[in-house]
């Protein structure tokens, strides 16, 4: 027995002297290799990844330019010399073409164009090649721009639920989507759910099981001619479904002949060519020409081509999107930068296309310092096909021996990068680029091996990049972290195991600027013309009556009433009728879901005075930024009023001829189009530019026009109704004329009695210059401009103040500001004077669109009032009008203006 022992002692001697000296006897410094396992056995038992393995050696032996390594029985030798690097991948390339991955090349779905080795490696190359031109990227463009829409209405779908988001989940959905549509012709549908078949499978591909580490831990063990190297590893569910995927894409281009002239076309036509053709790389003739060499080109090889194209477009480029929102989410100052590269650029393209991000060189740097920070592809292995001499060494390496370029140490090494856990995409301008080996970065291999779908997984990440940044800013979760866990499991590449927790908040402008605001004004004007006026006046007449019945009622009780609050519902009941074809019936009662609205829109409550304090003094603060300060409620409500709306018409438009109307004849148009304000073609003309027309765009301008007509004309006309109760000489002349000009009517309120209401209209513009609702004009500056006289420059971004209420009270412009007098709007008073120190509607392109529909609505209600009634100052009223503080956007009184109604004793009335 004790023979057996030492015979068994003595032959595990041997095998570890052969096996566990193979560095020793070159002199490569290396770990000491236990028994069985080598240096591999925290790799085997899931506690590092192949990629932490090499770092750590890397980092064990700063001082070396090869370490040694053993995996199990097979010596690994690790590069850590730049120069080293691209002997191995491009120089001597021959000697190194085998990738070394343990997986052999007769296994279903390995016969692709990653694991094929030699001359098979060579014909797949070179009859797929013609897939990644830049001709045929440029012709793909228009699918990639498609998936970038479907991610920016997924992203403002999340955004808008205000909880963190998972970025990998996310742009993996995109990911998926963009293999679909850019490789296989096939909408995945990732994008709108969040549960996928080929998410799982896109998952999976690159995680091994505990079989899987298991066989391929046995193969090492074991001889290369092993029966154990015939059993296949492959996982059967990624098998079924990549065949079964293949099928349903031949079958759907078979029968409805179908050319795209992408991947998929190019796979199916080797298969009718059944043959390809190319030089060898391995052998040469007699006179040193290398040899023709074919290949049966079979539906296997098609499948497994399906296969990596579908895992290689993946994982990777997911985990990259993820990262880099990730860390720009923690540093503000690279995503500004990266924000105002793409506003410039996306302006002037008019969106994203091929030729916009081939022009946005800084986020371009930002994913390479990304990619640096966090590789993918965190380590490239060859095996070594022929003996070889390390150059500037006189070491020999036999075949079989396994290289690992550990690509994710080099990229965090001090010598290399400065600083390196530092984020810093500048590491990537042209100038510092130069400055370090070429060979130092490594995010796609690198020589004839390298990954030859780069550039468009380039191009989709920077697509799916623009098209978050373009519309989103991007912050950190509650949840989120600097660093995260590696998947222990992750096979070939390096991923994490925990999400990348983020938040999306929709990036602020002013109102609707640039192209967007003038195609928006260009298809709302056709509800503000006059013709559109004088059909519309009917309704408003509706609304009049209602006005003096219930007016009649207040004035019979004898008490004050608010003038205010009876406009307000005068003017809701308005925008009703003949904005959105509804009954408000806000008339006719004090409690009203709008009347509350109503409140709400332009009163900051204390929350929103602190947020907006907070910005004010705190500018840039990612945490205050993160908190929404628009009001849900109205939000929820004016989206249910709009899909209501949309509903009860069909989700076309009525024959009403409304705002509602307009806007979803808009929708069925699906686009706006016009010419560009700022960006011109080459021969200076304007480009054309194209908005979509959304549900949340339509709701927007629902929301707006509510907001804008009701509490501005509400307070003219309440402040007006004030001013007459307190001269009641100028009442007197507004009377005489109603009278006059019904009379001339037949005492009935017209669309031209109005038009012929001159005083009454000096009146209520006087009454708007007292007291204007929209007490100030806001502009941004969106260029540098220099102010024409002064000289001063004034830069990018600043922020511009007209004061309207403080012109409007200047005694340079008006003698006695604070007297009334509407004689002022006499039409040669207003010749006198300088046109622009009235704006009570702003002025230029962006003056108020409804400014002529607010002043009729304004001349109407009063005329529906002072027809039949005097208005009197209350017991509480106070001349001088004050303004509520907590007022936002608009100017509005404090006290409700109390006034009292009585009822007149003329003819007319």
């Amino acid at each position: 027995m004790i023979f057996i022992i030492i015979f068994i002692i003595l032959i595990l001697l041997i095998w570890h002297y052969k096996s566990f000296t193979y560095w020793d006897r070159r002199n490569i410094k290396h770990d000491f290799p236990l028994p069985i396992f080598g240096n591999h056995i925290k790799n085997i038992f899931g506690l590092r990844t192949e990629i932490e393995m090499g770092m750590e050696m890397y980092r064990k032996f700063p001082n070396e330019r090869l370490v040694g390594y053993y995996r199990c029985k097979t010596p690994v030798l690790i590069i850590r010399d730049p120069d080293l690097v691209k002997h191995i991948l491009v120089n001597d390339y021959v000697s190194f073409y085998g990738r070394g991955l343990g997986r052999d090349h007769e296994e279903m779905l390995m016969l692709n164009l990653f694991h094929s080795q030699g001359d098979l490696w060579q014909l797949l190359r070179h009859a797929i090649s013609p897939t990644f031109t830049s001709a045929k990227l440029r012709a793909m463009f228009p699918l990639i721009q498609k998936c970038t829409v479907r991610l920016h209405a997924v992203a403002q779908e999340l955004s808008e639920r205000g909880n963190e988001i998972s970025a990998h989940e996310l742009m993996a959905r995109y990911t998926m989507e963009f293999i679909g549509s850019c490789g296989f012709g096939i909408n995945m549908n990732t994008l709108n759910t969040d549960k996928s078949l080929f998410i799982e499978l896109g998952q999976i591909i690159f995680t091994k099981t505990k079989w899987q580490v298991f066989f391929l831990a046995l193969r090492e063990f074991l001889s290369k001619d092993s029966f154990i190297k015939k059993i296949s590893v492959a996982r059967n569910e990624i098998i079924t479904s990549i065949m079964n995927l293949m099928d349903i894409i031949r079958k759907e281009r078979n029968e409805k002949n179908i050319q795209r002239n992408d991947f998929v076309d190019i796979l199916l036509k080797l298969e009718k060519e059944k043959v390809i053709e190319d030089h060898s790389i391995l052998n040469k003739d007699e006179n040193g020409v290398p040899v023709k060499i074919k290949l049966n080109y079979t539906e296997m090889h098609t499948a497994a081509q399906l296969f990596i194209f579908f895992a290689g477009g993946f994982e990777t480029s997911a985990t990259t999107m993820s990262w880099t929102l990730h860390q720009l989410s923690y540093h503000p100052d690279v995503q500004r930068k990266v924000q105002e590269e793409l506003d410039k650029t996306l302006q002037k393209y008019n969106g994203i296309c091929y030729d916009a991000i081939m022009e946005l060189p800084y986020l371009h740097m930002t994913i390479k310092e990304a990619i640096r920070t966090f590789t993918p592809a965190g380590y490239i292995s060859r095996e070594c096909m022929k003996k070889y001499v390390i150059p500037g060494t006189n070491i020999t390496i036999d075949p079989g021996v396994l290289i690992n370029i550990p690509a994710q140490a080099i990229h965090l090494d001090p010598h290399n990068f400065d600083n390196p856990d530092e984020f810093r995409p500048e590491r990537f301008t042209a100038e510092e680029e130069s400055k370090r080996h070429k060979y130092a970065f490594l995010p796609f291999g690198g020589g004839p091996r390298k990954c030859i779908g780069s550039r468009l997984g380039l191009i989709e990440t920077m697509s799916g990049l623009a098209t978050i940044l373009q519309h989103f800013t991007v912050y950190p979760g509650p949840s989120s972290k600097r660093t995260f866990k590696v998947k222990r499991n992750a096979f070939i590449i390096q991923a994490l195991d925990e999400d990348i927790p983020i938040l999306l908040k929709p990036r602020k402008k002013t109102l609707y600027d640039g192209d967007r605001w003038k195609l928006l004004r260009h298809g709302l004007s056709p509800a503000f013309t006059s013709n559109k006026l004088r059909n519309m006046f009917p309704l408003i007449l509706k609304c009049t009556d209602k006005l003096q019945a219930v007016a009649k009622i207040l004035a019979n009780k004898g008490e004050q009433i608010s003038a205010v609050d009876l406009m307000s519902r005068f003017t809701i009941e308005f925008i009703g009728a003949c904005g959105f074809g509804l009954e408000m019936n806000t008339i006719n009662t004090e409690k009203s879901l709008f009347i509350k609205l109503r409140e709400i829109i332009f009163i900051k409550s204390k929350k929103q005075m602190l947020l907006l304090a907070l910005r004010v003094l705190f500018p840039g603060i990612k945490i205050i930024d993160m908190i929404p300060i628009a009001n849900k409620e109205v939000q929820t409500t004016i989206m249910n009023i709009m899909e209501s709306l949309r509903e009860q018409r069909n989700n076309k438009p009525s024959g009403r001829n409304d705002f509602v109307d307009l806007l979803l004849e808009l929708e069925e148009n699906k686009t706006l189009q016009g010419d560009s304000l700022d960006i011109k073609d080459e021969n200076g003309s304007p480009k054309k530019v194209e908005l979509e027309i959304t549900p949340m765009i339509s709701a927007a301008q629902l929301f707006i026009f509510f907001a804008a007509g009701f509490k501005t004309s509400a307070t003219s006309m309440s402040c007006t109704l004030h001013q007459l109760a307190f001269h009641p000489e100028i009442q007197l002349k507004v009377h005489q004329e109603i009278d006059t000009i019904l009379h001339k009517y037949d005492n009935k309120i017209c669309y031209e009695a109005i038009m012929e209401m001159t005083y009454l209209e000096m009146v209520l513009r006087e009454s708007m210059r007292i007291f204007s609702p929209g007490g100030l004009t806001l502009r941004v500056c969106i260029q540098n401009y220099t102010i024409p006289e002064l000289g001063l420059t004034i830069e990018a971004g600043t922020k511009v103040i007209i004061p309207i209420q403080a012109l409007h009270m200047d005694e340079k412009y008006y003698d006695n500001p604070s007297e009334f007098k509407p004689n002022r709007f006499s039409p040669e008073t207003v010749k006198t004077r300088h046109r622009y120190v009235y704006l009570p509607f702003g002025e230029g392109p962006r003056k108020c669109i409804g400014a002529r529909l607010g002043i009729i609505e304004s001349l109407t209600g009063l005329v529906g009032l002072l027809q039949k009634f005097n208005v009197e100052p209350a017991l509480s009223s106070k001349k001088d009008i004050k303004s509520k503080k907590i007022a936002y956007i608009v100017q509005v009184s404090d006290d409700g203006i109390p006034l009292k109604l009585i009822p007149r004793k003329t003819q007319n009335a």
